[in-house]
């Protein structure tokens, strides 16, 4: 019965997560270039079988091991789909239409989005929309713009001013882009060497998010439905237990 608590009480874990999840994933459905996160579970081995059990602790038991130690979370991944994209016709509105990732530097780090929404600041640089990262150039070198407004950007991401060059996007790609770790702010941090991003981007243009409001909707639905049967399993296993300390187990008078 105990065994029982425990089974269920971890899927309520896991449903809790999900939900957390899901919620996210509707909180960023109109943040550019946002990937939407997905959750993998893997079936938890029952105690007799589990390999972090203590071999004297490990009780085995026929019915049990048929049910299982029910479930835990694998892992969260990100969807590597690229998003749709978006005529705005705003200047510094940039989208990578291949897979690939702008760097950015705040606070002396090195960053990577996919959120092309920019803007300059007071000094007439390039930066992320809230203004707390410098958009990088080639090289490392800071992108300086007089005028947003008469400034052309080619698919190679060379900024032409008055048939002069200005400035040039830094882009690259990752050999394995699901080892990109989320930071917040729509920026990225990984180990993996950088490699020379060989797509193309496109002006006036913005990747919408890859979060299907209708499709997290459900999941979250059923992720609650799931959720209160797992604490019924619980209420229901408590009330027994309750009843058989202080009503079978009571000795006779």
């Amino acid at each position: 019965m105990i065994y029982g608590l425990y089974t269920a009480a971890s899927g309520a874990f896991v449903e809790d997560a999900r939900a957390d999840m899901s919620a996210n994933n509707l909180a960023n459905l109109d943040t550019v270039g946002f990937r939407k996160d997905f959750m993998t579970f893997a079936a938890r081995g029952p105690e007799s079988r589990d390999v972090d059990a203590t071999p004297d602790f490990a009780y085995a038991n026929d019915v049990l091991d048929q049910l299982g130690g029910g479930v835990v979370l694998h892992r969260v991944s990100r969807d590597l789909s690229s998003g749709a994209l978006q005529k705005t016709g705003r200047k510094l509105d940039i989208a990578l239409e291949d897979e690939g990732y702008f760097a950015v530097e705040r606070d002396g780090r090195r960053y990577y989005t996919r959120a092309g929404n920019f803007a300059l600041d007071p000094a007439g640089r390039l930066v992320t929309m809230d203004g707390r990262a410098t958009v990088l150039g080639k090289g490392g070198e800071t992108i300086t713009l007089a005028d947003s407004e008469r400034t052309a950007v080619t698919d190679q991401g060379q900024f032409i001013l008055d048939g002069d060059v200005v400035g040039q996007l830094e882009m690259v790609r990752f050999a394995d882009p699901s080892e990109l770790r989320k930071v917040g702010n729509s920026l990225y941090v990984t180990d993996q060497e950088e490699e020379a991003y060989t797509g193309t981007v496109e002006q006036g243009t913005l990747e919408r998010s890859t979060v299907n409001a209708v499709a997290e909707m459900v999941n979250l639905i059923r992720g609650f439905r799931a959720y209160e049967a797992d604490l019924a399993v619980v209420r229901n296993l408590d009330t027994t237990l309750d009843r058989v300390a202080n009503e079978v187990a009571r000795l006779p008078r």
